[in-house]
């Protein structure tokens, strides 16, 4: 009963508001992405979205692109304008969508007042971080609120978590391919020269990714 009365709260919620999403940091290369996934998948009238971001001029150039690109299932993107300078512009942009979707890093410097207004106006909230440590502290300050209030916060829906996630996903089977040899300590450092085992074959693993898997395993060992 009590999830069923949530989903309708939820629902009469995005209702009343006059998106359903909104897209903050539109006109950053992942902010352009996420619109033109949007334009091509969600338009015709399927889903209320609006792009925001602090420069009138390159949203609206956005928007042009857009409808440019899809003339006959994009009719026109709304703009809003926030600057994460002016908590109150903030406040005030998320207080007309359910959900913000963020793209505007370092986190750690532009993405904390944000969250804070989507607190504020119970706006759920969903960004692309990979700032560990700044999803920690948003954890430790707004965690109580967000669940009191029903407020979803996410974190890490994006390119940047990605390598850590696979790194979780291929490490237990790391170990048997993987020796560490030559571990030096450098003040408060830890090199290692890692090298795989010749006996086994290699993962099927990008370079950088394989670096991340054996300095893991490097630093385990220590």
């Amino acid at each position: 009963l009590d999830s069923k009365r949530e989903e309708t709260m939820e629902a009469e919620r995005a209702k009343e508001r006059e998106f359903e999403l909104v897209i903050w940091g539109a006109t950053g290369f992942t902010g352009k992405l996420v619109s033109e996934y949007l334009a091509k998948e969600y338009s015709g009238g399927d889903l209320r979205w609006a792009i925001a971001g602090r420069d009138e001029a390159k949203l609206k150039k956005i928007v042009d692109e857009l409808l440019l690109k899809y003339p006959t299932r994009l009719k026109n993107v709304p703009v809003i304008l926030a600057d994460s300078g002016n908590p109150q512009s903030l406040v005030a942009m998320t207080g007309r969508t359910s959900v913000v979707i963020s793209t505007v890093g370092p986190f750690a410097k532009y993405g904390t007042e944000l969250v804070r207004a989507c607190l504020k106006t119970k706006t759920h909230y969903a960004d692309i971080t990979g700032e560990a440590t700044w999803v920690k502290s948003i954890i430790n300050e707004f965690h109580e609120t967000a669940e009191k209030e029903g407020v979803y916060i996410i974190n890490c829906c994006g390119m940047d978590c990605i390598p850590s996630d696979l790194n979780a996903l291929y490490l237990p089977i790391v170990p048997k391919r993987i020796m560490a040899k030559n571990v030096v300590k450098l003040e408060d450092t830890t090199v290692s020269k890692v090298q795989l085992d010749p006996q086994e074959e290699q993962l099927p693993l990008s370079s950088t990714l394989l670096t991340k898997l054996q300095q893991v395993k490097a630093l385990h060992a220590v």
